[in-house]
């Protein structure tokens, strides 16, 4: 009788954390479905705002085209929309409890800000360096360069910043560890972080076209290599979500480590 209660405890319990693990990657596909959608449609906003006339040939200005707020606003988006749907603890840095940040000084928020931009200046620079250093004019298209810097520093650092906090981003970028993060914190970074890789991919290969001697005006540089970024990052929200929606199925399946 002893035994047969042991044994139907242990059943009881190993039910109980199947269906916990069911839900805990039902709501990581469900992060993912939502947060993918939601980077798709801002993408292909941007997309739609560049066929349209000749914005596509401005797309290199720095102050004239809108893409970069208009990217910016998508990371944004996507965030305070996970904030809503997945995370109580509702701040920009997963490791900073709400009261800690309701008691924070305007100083404080003041010297975060600081650090925030001159984080997003530090790693434009970096991007800067190695466009030029991959044989981007480094004079007379210092603002296109800049420009296809600002996409890449959005479409890859920033959504770990405004999600990790700096510190947090940094540690990442060094050691790809994080610092004891839920199930659903773990499928945003993860789509943030196959999507960089996409947009970085892209970009890089936007390049390939620019030597070839069709004389078309897509071809000026940077328009291939921010066009490549945008579509490289939206290749890998769409890997991402198809891997998650497998794996919901059959769960040994996996595109990413």
């Amino acid at each position: 009788m002893a035994a047969g209660i042991v044994v139907s405890d242990v059943w009881e319990g190993m039910a109980g954390k199947k269906q916990d693990y069911r839900a805990k990657t039902a709501q990581d596909v469900e992060v993912t479905k939502i947060l993918s959608i939601v980077a798709l449609i801002g993408i292909g906003i941007c997309v739609a705002y560049l066929s349209y006339e000749d914005n596509l040939y401005s797309v290199g200005q720095f102050w004239m085209s809108p893409v970069l707020i208009m990217l910016i606003v998508n990371e944004l988006g996507k965030y305070q929309l996970f904030n809503l749907l997945f995370r109580e603890d509702r701040t920009l840095n997963p490791r900073e409890n709400v009261g800690l940040r309701k008691r924070k000084s305007f100083r404080s928020r003041i010297v975060d800000g600081i650090k925030f931009m001159g984080a997003m200046g530090m790693f434009l620079g970096i991007y800067a360096a190695i466009c030029i250093a991959l044989g981007a004019p480094a004079l007379e298209k210092h603002e296109e360069t800049f420009t296809l810097a600002g996409v890449l520093t959005i479409l890859t650092i920033f959504p770990l910043v405004i999600f990790l906090g700096i510190s947090g981003c940094l540690q990442f970028l060094w050691t790809e560890t994080l610092d004891s993060v839920s199930k659903v914190d773990a499928a945003y970074v993860k789509l943030a972080k196959i999507s960089a890789a996409g947009a970085i991919f892209g970009a890089w290969s936007g390049s390939i076209v620019a030597p070839l001697d069709w004389d078309r005006r897509w071809q000026v540089y940077p328009i291939p290599n921010i066009v490549g970024a945008l579509l490289g990052y939206t290749l890998g929200d769409i890997l991402v979500l198809c891997q998650q929606l497998i794996s919901s199925i059959f769960p040994s399946f996996s595109l990413f480590p």
